[in-house]
Order: structure tokens, then C-alpha cells, then sequence
């Protein structure tokens, strides 16, 4: 039996910004203790030519066919949207690997809450322990803990930045959604709270009062990036910077 390995990333929600993240404005995100799991291992077969993927939000698996980096155009594309993130993490990491995978998350899906990015991170950080480069990234991340630890502060996630970009196009190229990197880079921290300026992607640790207190309301509006207002917004403010 091959070894099971796990990654997991939260949701978030954000205090200032949204729509300014891709005008290269000023964000305040935090990640809240809601969260995405990616649980499986390498298939036994590796001659099958496909990923078998579960999840505990729908009640059918879905095959993700190699070569996973097929684009949206060819036949095969997949026309499962959540599983988009998964392919698109798949191809964007040139992974030839196939996997038996289980999702499973307490994000509610089309919240607002950046169900998402946090299905992104915890698949790009998945896949990440099966890549030729997974020894370098579990070395840096080791030297940044102890340098973390060294200067009594903490930091990002080693590599933060490259997957919450890496992750980003994800969502440009294989879900059709024209977001910033606001989402993907709040789900990649170890800080829970951050002023992120988009243009470098620099992040600013924000200190809040332990008295304060956020309170995170399901409207039940369910909402949709690709084709909906998101989408309609972003063209927008696109065509008003133009003027």
C-alpha cells in the first residue's frame, strides 16, 4: 500500500479591499479556522493515465485525465468546475504523477470565504511532497522555521508568494475567474491576520486586540467568479483604467 500524505489550507475572509487586490491596492485578509484537506497517495497503477478524485461535498468522484496540462479548448477539459483547481495545480506543476485523492473541507462552497484558493493551496502543497523538487522545498522550509525561530518572528510559508502566484493562474487559465492574488496569497501564511500590497506582494503582520471580536455571517447568497459579477466587476475597473 503506498503511503497516504495530507495537506491542508483555511479560507479566509477579508476586512478591507476585495476588489482592489488586482488594482494593485491595499488588502487586509485573515485566514480563519475553516479549512480544505487533500488526503490520498500515489496510485498503485501509474499506467492508468488519470487522478481519481473524491470529495465529501458531492457524491461523484471525477477522473482527471493526463496530460493534465490540456487546455480548456480540447475535448477533454474538464467541465466540473471544482475540479479545474485540482487539474489546473496538476499541469501548472508539471506533475505526471497519478493520484487516488479524497477532498474534504469545511469551507462552504460560493461563500465568500475563498473555498478556492484554500482547494488550490492544499493541492499545490499535496502534489508538492511527490515532486522531483519536494526535498528543496522541505529544506527551505526547514531553514525558515529555524530562522523564524532565530529571530523570534514569524513568517510566510516558504515559497508563499511562487505558489500563491502558481495558484492564481490556476485560476486565469483553467477556471476562467480573473482574480488577484489576494485569496491565494491570504491562505498561504502562517499569520492569520496581514495587510498584503498587492503590487509586490508584500505582507505587513497586523496586530488586533485579543477583546476583538469578527463575526462571519452566511447571508445564503451563493456566488459564483467565472461568468458572474466578479467577472462583470473586474472588466470594469479594466476598461476605467484605460481611459
Amino acid at each position: 500500500m503506498k503511503e497516504l500524505k495530507a495537506a491542508i489550507a483555511p479560507g479566509r475572509v477579508n476586512l478591507i479591499g476585495d476588489h482592489v487586490d488586482y488594482c494593485d491596492g491595499l488588502v487586509l485578509p485573515m485566514a480563519i479556522p475553516l479549512y480544505t484537506v487533500v488526503l490520498g497517495r500515489a496510485a498503485a497503477d501509474q499506467r492508468r493515465g488519470f487522478t481519481n478524485v473524491f470529495s465529501s461535498h458531492f457524491s461523484d468522484p471525477i477522473l482527471i485525465r493526463q496530460p493534465y496540462d490540456k487546455t480548456k479548448n480540447e475535448a477533454r477539459f474538464l467541465t466540473v468546475v471544482w475540479g479545474r483547481y485540482i487539474q489546473g495545480v496538476l499541469a501548472l506543476t508539471d506533475c505526471q504523477i497519478c493520484f487516488d485523492l479524497v477532498i474534504h473541507s469545511t469551507i462552504p462552497v460560493g461563500s465568500g470565504l475563498s473555498s478556492s484558493a484554500a482547494l488550490e493551496l492544499a493541492s499545490y502543497h499535496f502534489v508538492s511532497c511527490f515532486l522531483a523538487s519536494a526535498f528543496l522545498y522541505l529544506l527551505e522550509k526547514c531553514l525558515s522555521v529555524i530562522n523564524c525561530l532565530y529571530m523570534k518572528a514569524s513568517g510566510p510559508l516558504p515559497g508563499g508568494v511562487e505558489s500563491a502566484e502558481l495558484c492564481r493562474r490556476v485560476e486565469h487559465e483553467y477556471a476562467d475567474v480573473p482574480c488577484g492574488i489576494m485569496d491565494q496569497f491570504a491562505c498561504s501564511r502562517l499569520t492569520d491576520r496581514l495587510q498584503v500590497k498587492s503590487l509586490t506582494c508584500d505582507s505587513i503582520p497586523v496586530s488586533i486586540s485579543h477583546d476583538a471580536l469578527f463575526l462571519i455571517v452566511n447571508s445564503g447568497v451563493h456566488h459564483t467568479h467565472a461568468g458572474g459579477e466578479y467577472s462583470k466587476r473586474r472588466r470594469t475597473v479594466d476598461d476605467a483604467l484605460k481611459v
